[in-house]
C-alpha cells in the first residue's frame, strides 16, 4: 500500500511541478512530515483507545500519514487542473516503455547499489 501511494504521490507532484506549480507540493509534503510527527507517537506508544505498537506503530503512522499525502495532492492537482484528466490503460507503449528504460534503468540500479553499499 504504501508503494502504490508513494508511487502515485510522486507522478502528481511531477506533473504539477511540470506545470510550473512547486509550492504545492512542497507544502503537502510539509503536512504529512508534521502530521507524520503527530501520529508517530501516538501509535508507538499508545494513547487512549490506541494500544501500545512499538515499531508497527511508526510503520502504520507513516502509512497513514502518505496515503493523507497523497489523496489531498491528487485533489489539489483535480481542482487547480480540471482539464487534465488522469486516466488509467492497459496498453502500454512499447516506444514509451523502451525510452523510459533506458533513462531510468540506470540510476534505479545506481540507488540500489546504494543501499547495499551502506547496508554493510
Amino acid at each position: 500500500m504504501d508503494c502504490i501511494s508513494f508511487g502515485f504521490s510522486i507522478s502528481i507532484s511531477t506533473l504539477m511541478q511540470a506545470f510550473g506549480d512547486t509550492h504545492t507540493p512542497a507544502r503537502v509534503i510539509g503536512i504529512g512530515a508534521i502530521l507524520n510527527t503527530i501520529l508517530d507517537p501516538v501509535f508507538i506508544l499508545g494513547f487512549n483507545i490506541i494500544p501500545p505498537m512499538g515499531a508497527r506503530g511508526a510503520a502504520i503512522a507513516t502509512v497513514i500519514t502518505k496515503l493523507f499525502s497523497s489523496i489531498l495532492l491528487f485533489y489539489l492537482f483535480k481542482k487547480r487542473y480540471p482539464e487534465i484528466r488522469i486516466s488509467f490503460s492497459k496498453h502500454i507503449d512499447k516506444e514509451w516503455l523502451s525510452l523510459s528504460l533506458r533513462a531510468g534503468l540506470p540510476v534505479t540500479i545506481m540507488t540500489i547499489a546504494d543501499g547495499f553499499a551502506f547496508a554493510f
